[in-house]
């Protein structure tokens, strides 16, 4: 298993299936619960929990690229509304994004 970090500090890791190929390793696990290869072109896994590093089948959900976009619009435009409404965060102008108080 190879593990690197995105530049959020998010966890990512990809299994070694061959001598020259790796998956992510959600990827993996979803195709092997599922009985075949998703097509990476048309679908893609969602992480409900949203901690990418999660990959226990449970908490990862095989769904299309467009209602997957539409699952984190909905959850982050809900969840910021809530927390400006408490005047918890701000959108930082300058910066270009949400900034906790």
């Amino acid at each position: 298993m190879f593990e690197s970090r995105f530049e959020s500090g998010n966890l990512r890791r990809a299994i070694k299936i061959s001598e020259t190929e790796w998956i992510q390793e959600h990827v993996h696990n979803i195709e092997k619960d599922i009985g075949r290869k998703i097509d990476l072109k048309k679908e893609c896994v969602h992480h409900i929990d949203g901690i990418k590093h999660n990959n226990d089948i449970s908490n990862l959900f095989l769904t299309t690229h467009s209602y997957h976009k539409k699952l984190h619009q909905s959850i982050f435009m809900d969840t910021i509304k809530e927390l400006m409404d408490k005047n918890i965060v701000y959108f930082h102008r300058n910066a270009n994004k949400y900034t906790v108080r």
